[in-house]
């Protein structure tokens, strides 16, 4: 009978260690210039990794560095244009680690889909990090989405050994 539970466990140990490395573990970093600029869209990159089926956020034990960098954001009367660098890198520790891909990022969301990236985000922690169709319009949220679906095109580039990543040269939202 012992060794039934222990054949159960070593299954259960083996199941287990498949589905961990199954999902792909992100450290995201920031130049310290863009620190509290990129705060807010830090942030909800983490809740969207939360939410995701195949990647997550650790701050130790990564597999890649995610790195936001050279963030530009200017506001129009009709939109706001957003750009950044998303750097997939081998884990560093402390300093930053080899640049794997990199990919600029530049995004144009309409004025009318969105309001204050800040204020937004403060209302959205206020809620529970509640999901409902309206939290996608806050613009913290949205290019947090688009940095979550970069890194999965950056990882897969990676894996496949493949010299570039398709490029979009914005996003319209």
């Amino acid at each position: 009978m012992k060794s039934i539970y222990r054949l159960l466990l070593v299954i259960l140990f083996s199941l287990t260690g498949l589905v961990a490395e199954e999902r792909i573990y992100f450290d995201i970093k920031t130049d310290i210039k863009d620190k509290i600029k990129l705060l807010p869209i830090e942030l909800g990159t983490i809740f969207m990794f939360s939410q995701s089926d195949w990647g997550g956020v650790l701050e130790i034990g990564e597999d890649y560095g995610l790195y936001l960098r050279n963030y530009q954001r200017k506001k129009t009367s009709s939109a706001i244009y957003l750009k950044m660098v998303v750097e997939l890198r081998s884990p560093g520790g402390w300093k930053a680690g080899k640049v794997l891909r990199s990919q600029e990022l530049r995004l144009k969301i309409k004025r009318e889909n969105t309001n204050s990236s800040l204020t937004d985000f403060y209302n959205f922690i206020k809620s529970g990090f509640s999901l409902s169709d309206d939290t996608l319009h806050y613009e913290t949220l949205i290019v947090a989405k688009v940095i979550e679906d970069t890194a999965y095109k950056l990882y897969k580039s990676h894996k496949e050994n493949k010299s570039t990543v398709s490029r979009i040269p914005y996003v319209h939202i």
